[in-house]
C-alpha cells in the first residue's frame, strides 16, 4: 500500500472513531442574541457600578463531558423543566462572589468569600434569579430553537460537585452558552455556563464543527445601586430587583 494510500485509511478509521459534534445552526446564533438581548434591556433598569460582558461562546457538548465542564466552578444547579429533560448552571468562585456580597453588602467583594464552598444559603438565593433569566426570554419564540420552554425551568436544587450533575441530568447532549463577565472593579473575570437538553432530531451526527469564541459586538453594562439595603436581592445578571 502507498504511503498517500496508508495516510488515507488512518484518516478516515479516526473519523470514523472520533466522536463528532452537531453543527451550530442559524437558530442557535438568534437564541443567544435574544439572551443578550434581555440582559441588555434589564440593564436599563439599573444605575451605578457597571459590569461588562466580555465573550461569549456557544457550543455542543455531550453528557460524558459534562463532569470535565462544570469541575472548575464553584456553584452547580439542576435546572428543571416539567416538559422537557433537566438543564444546569454554573457560576465560578468570582460570580457567585459577586452576586452574594451585592445581595448583603451592596457592593461587588469577592475577597470576602475567596476559597469558600458553596453552600445552600447561596442557593436559596439565587434561585429566584435564575429563574427570572428564562422569565425573561419568554417573549421570544422558544420552539424555533427546539429547547422547549426556557420561560419554565427553575433552579430546582444545588448540586455538591459535577460528578452529581452526571448523575442528575438525563439528556445525551446539551447546548451550552459559556460567558465571561467583568465585575465591576475586580481584576478577576466571572464565568457562567447556562446548559439546555438537546433533542435528538437537532443533532447531525455526519457534521462537525469546533467552537469557536466569539468576541460581544457591542459593551453591555449592568448597572446597579450603590446604597443597596439588605431588604433587596439584586442580580447583577438580569437587573432585577426582588423586595423579600
Amino acid at each position: 500500500m502507498s504511503k498517500m494510500g496508508s495516510e488515507n485509511t488512518v484518516a478516515v478509521l479516526r473519523q470514523k472513531i472520533s466522536p463528532s459534534k452537531p453543527q451550530i445552526t442559524p437558530a442557535d446564533k438568534v437564541f443567544e442574541k435574544n439572551l443578550h438581548k434581555a440582559l441588555s434591556q434589564s440593564a436599563l433598569q439599573l444605575f451605578g457600578l457597571k459590569l461588562q460582558i466580555l465573550s461569549h461562546r456557544i457550543c455542543y457538548e455531550p453528557a460524558s463531558s459534562i463532569a470535565k465542564i462544570t469541575e472548575p466552578f464553584l456553584m452547580l444547579g439542576l435546572l428543571e423543566n416539567s416538559e422537557t429533560d433537566p438543564g444546569f448552571i454554573a457560576l465560578d468562585q468570582v460570580a457567585l462572589a459577586g452576586l452574594v456580597t451585592i445581595q448583603t453588602l451592596g457592593c461587588i467583594l469577592p475577597e470576602l468569600t475567596h476559597r469558600r464552598a458553596a453552600t445552600l444559603t447561596d442557593a436559596a438565593l439565587i434561585a429566584p434569579l435564575i429563574e427570572q433569566t428564562m422569565q425573561n426570554l419568554q417573549n421570544n419564540d422558544q420552539s424555533k430553537f427546539d429547547l422547549g420552554h426556557i420561560s419554565y425551568y427553575r433552579f430546582s436544587r444545588m448540586l455538591a460537585d459535577a460528578h452529581r450533575v452526571s448523575l442528575a441530568v438525563q439528556s445525551e447532549r446539551f447546548v451550552t452558552y459559556c460567558m465571561e463577565l467583568a465585575m465591576g472593579d475586580s481584576q478577576h473575570t466571572a464565568k457562567i455556563i447556562m446548559a439546555f437538553p438537546v433533542s435528538q432530531n437537532k443533532v447531525d451526527e455526519k457534521t462537525s464543527t469546533v467552537p469557536q469564541k466569539i468576541e460581544a459586538e457591542r459593551k453591555v453594562f449592568f448597572l446597579y445601586p450603590r446604597n443597596l439595603t439588605p431588604n433587596f436581592i439584586v442580580f447583577i445578571l438580569l437587573g432585577r430587583v426582588y423586595r423579600n
